[in-house]
C-alpha cells in the first residue's frame, strides 16, 4: 500500500500498535510551509509544535518537531517513548523533514520537497 502522507497532508489521527496519536490546532507557520500542530500521544499532551507524517515502531514515536530560531523556523527529528513520554532529539536541524520509514535500525527521511535524496539516522538504543 502506498503512503500518501506528506508534511502538508498527513493523518491527524493514527492508532498503531496500541499507540494513539492525535494532532490538533494544525497550521502552516508560513505560506507553503509544512503543517504543524499540537500532538497528543495516548491522551498525553506533548510540549511543542509537531509536524507529520509520524512513524511509530517498538513503542516509540518519531516526528518532526518545529524549532524556532532567530533566522526562521526549522525542524529536528524527535524520538518519543510512548510509555514514559521522554523525548530525544536525533540528527541536525533541517528546513524540512519528510519521514519515510524505519528499516534495519535506521530512520529514513527526505529533507527536500522533491524527495530527491534519501537521508538516514541510526535509531537503535
Amino acid at each position: 500500500m502506498m503512503n500518501l502522507e506528506s508534511p502538508w497532508e498527513f493523518d491527524i489521527k493514527k492508532n498503531n500498535g496500541g499507540v494513539e496519536v492525535v494532532f490538533s490546532d494544525l497550521m502552516e507557520f508560513a505560506q507553503a510551509a509544512p503543517v504543524v500542530g499540537n500532538l497528543m500521544i495516548n491522551g498525553q499532551v506533548m510540549t511543542g509544535r509537531y509536524g507529520g507524517p509520524v512513524l511509530i515502531e517498538n513503542g516509540y514515536l518519531y516526528a518532526p518537531i518545529c524549532v524556532k530560531r532567530f533566522c526562521g523556523t526549522v525542524f529536528k527529528i524527535v524520538k518519543i517513548n510512548c510509555t514514559t513520554y521522554e523525548s530525544e532529539y536525533i540528527g541536525r536541524l533541517r528546513h524540512l523533514i519528510w519521514l519515510d520509514r524505519i528499516e534495519d535500525g535506521k530512520i529514513h527521511f527526505f529533507d527536500h520537497i522533491n524527495k530527491s535524496i534519501l537521508n538516514s539516522y541510526d535509531v537503535t538504543n
